[in-house]
């Protein structure tokens, strides 16, 4: 079973403020076009998203002076402690493949919510 990850509400609002800041988006594109980030149940392993992500890699890379927080999220199951430690594993898995793809490390912050915001 997948359950929803880390960076779907950091892609949202990065959309919206790179449309913003004046950049060459296609007509019809909207912030809803970025696809959801999953992972596998009690894993920090990226399973989809990829797309976006290579999007928002090369958004970072192109955009050096953006900055971006992805936070981390889990289900209510198992311990706060425990759920924050995963909550983070799963934010540097997304802050590591952008970076893998050409995102400065600087600009990206990986936070946790754990199960106190379940996504």
């Amino acid at each position: 079973m997948l359950r929803k990850g880390a960076a779907l509400l950091i892609l949202l609002a990065l959309a919206a403020g790179a449309w913003g800041q004046g950049l060459n988006v296609p007509p019809g594109v909207t912030k809803d076009d970025w696809e959801e980030i999953n992972f596998e149940f009690n894993s920090s392993v990226l399973v989809d998203g990829f797309p976006s992500l290579l999007r928002l890699a090369e958004l970072l890379q192109q955009n050096p002076g953006f900055k971006v927080q992805v936070e981390g999220h889990t289900d209510t199951i198992g311990g706060a402690q425990y759920n924050d430690r995963l909550g983070l594993a799963r934010a540097n898995a997304v802050r590591d493949f952008l970076i893998k793809y050409g995102a400065q490390a600087g600009t990206i912050r990986a936070t946790s919510t754990g199960k106190a915001n379940p996504r």
